[in-house]
């Protein structure tokens, strides 16, 4: 590739950042590794990703941090703040590059529309890997408000018979699902492969949003949530432009909790009024009630204004004293409160009219527990083994038909649920049907691994 060269003889250096593709920053580094022979780094996958996502409406690509933390079912992804926006929501399908374990690149698809998945590794899948892939995206977009049923989609394909090539491999063949290729999905040349995507990423690269350096970029490490590092550039005098954000960012590719200082208050102990991302006003944040056994540090939860109304009317009622243990306030400080929700026209009643279990934990604290109790569900419960006892000895075809039924039946019950738990759904601060969602979604995938066993012994 020319302009590789070009470059080169113009005094740059591996490390010096040529430019931007969406949010992520390309070096000269990465075109080396993409022209080769060499692994493809990071930001070279997350980039031509994203490329492609441009080119196909309704397609949104994850990038490969942010994959790898949803497939390998991390907490982290299950968090309300783990993207910026849910990019689930008007997306037609999804799709990106997963790093498995070290240094090997593979495909992530998802239909959104058919329910199906395709996961598809250069060296060949193997079916207890695509089983946990498929539990692990269902958690994920369970979190999300798709609950699916998942059916995972097997691809014939080539191989790789080199172990520098997966990246490129895994390229092609989102580029093939993404055209809708039908059969076995055949790959072209690597080294041709390689020379037409480095074009590619060369001819995408915006400079505009990178201020040009006259000194060489020097990389540091930072450390980020806990000890997981990433790395960003900074120029001696110098300053980067800040790079656009996409919508999967995860702050940094990965989804980060606030803490507060301590012995720091703000507004006498309130926190300060913000904008939270689904338009609703955060007045406050609260440690959370149910504490690790390990002695970590509680997690805080934010508390908004449109929650403590909820929390005020009925069926609950609150009044200014379980306003005060809800927001863990001492009672010194019950006057200044009752002020700051006056002017927030936030109205307890004079006695609290329902008390429970679930009184004292705030809306995001309920989610937090509910995804955890229902990943435990998906994690150790036996579908496979529950799918098979669902299948009567030498029924099979009977069985499959009270499978399919029973489906049917559970989806209306689900609907005419969701249409009345308004008032449980106050009751429980969102405990109740977030928790009856996971239900549902066990048992229904439990009735889908015995289509699946029919579909195979059949």
């Amino acid at each position: 590739m020319n302009n590789l060269e070009t470059l080169k003889s113009q005094g740059l250096h591996s490390e010096d950042a040529l430019g931007t593709i969406g949010p992520f920053k390309i070096f000269l580094g990465s075109l080396e590794a993409l022209l080769g022979p060499f692994e493809l780094p990071d930001e070279v996958m997350d980039a031509l990703f994203y490329i492609m996502s441009r080119s196909h409406p309704g397609t949104e690509a994850i990038n490969s941090q942010a994959m790898r933390l949803i497939l390998e079912g991390s907490s982290r992804a299950r968090s309300t703040y783990f993207l910026k926006k849910n990019i689930l929501k008007g997306a037609s399908a999804i799709f990106g590059p997963y790093l498995l374990g070290e240094c090997h690149w593979t495909l992530f698809h998802c239909n959104l529309k058919e329910g199906t998945i395709t996961y598809i590794d250069s060296l060949g899948e193997q079916p207890q890997h695509c089983f946990q892939i498929m539990e692990n995206w269902s958690l994920f977009a369970a979190s999300r408000g798709f609950q699916g049923p998942w059916k995972m989609t097997k691809r014939d394909h080539d191989l790789q018979n080199d172990s520098l090539s997966c990246g490129v491999f895994s390229l092609m063949f989102a580029e093939m699902i993404l055209q809708g290729q039908q059969g076995h999905l055949q790959c072209l040349p690597i080294a041709q492969e390689r020379e037409r995507l480095g074009t590619l990423l060369f001819n995408s690269l915006d400079t505009k949003t990178l201020r040009r350096k006259k000194g060489k970029i020097t990389k540091s490490k930072n450390t980020v949530d806990g000890g997981l590092a990433q790395e960003s550039e900074s120029t001696e005098g110098e300053q980067d432009q800040p790079v656009g954000e996409h919508p999967c960012a995860v702050d940094g590719g990965l989804a980060q909790e606030s803490e507060s200082t301590e012995g720091e208050q703000v507004d006498g102990g309130l926190a300060q009024a913000s904008e939270s991302t689904e338009g609703e006003q955060v007045l406050f944040e609260v440690e959370s009630v149910l504490r690790l056994p390990d002695g970590t540090k509680a997690k805080r939860y934010k508390v908004t204004r449109e929650e403590l109304v909820r929390r005020c009317g009925p069926p609950e009622g609150y009044s200014p004293n379980a306003l005060v243990a809800y927001l863990r306030k001492g009672k010194s400080q019950k006057e200044a409160l009752m002020a700051k929700l006056h002017d927030s026209q936030v109205e307890p009643g004079p006695r609290i009219r329902l008390s429970t279990s679930v009184s004292k934990l705030c809306e995001e604290e309920c989610l937090a527990l509910a995804e955890d109790v229902n990943y435990m569900g998906f994690k150790y419960l036996p579908i496979q083994k529950i799918g098979q006892a669902c299948l009567e000895e030498d029924q099979h075809l009977e069985a499959i038909v009270k499978a399919q039924h029973c489906r049917q039946t559970l989806t209306r019950i689900k609907t005419a649920m969701e249409a009345n738990w308004s008032y449980y759904n106050l009751a429980t601060h969102g405990l109740g049907p977030e928790m009856l969602k996971g239900a549902f979604s066990l048992i229904d995938a439990c009735l889908v691994e015995a289509e699946n066993l029919h579909c195979l012994q059949k």
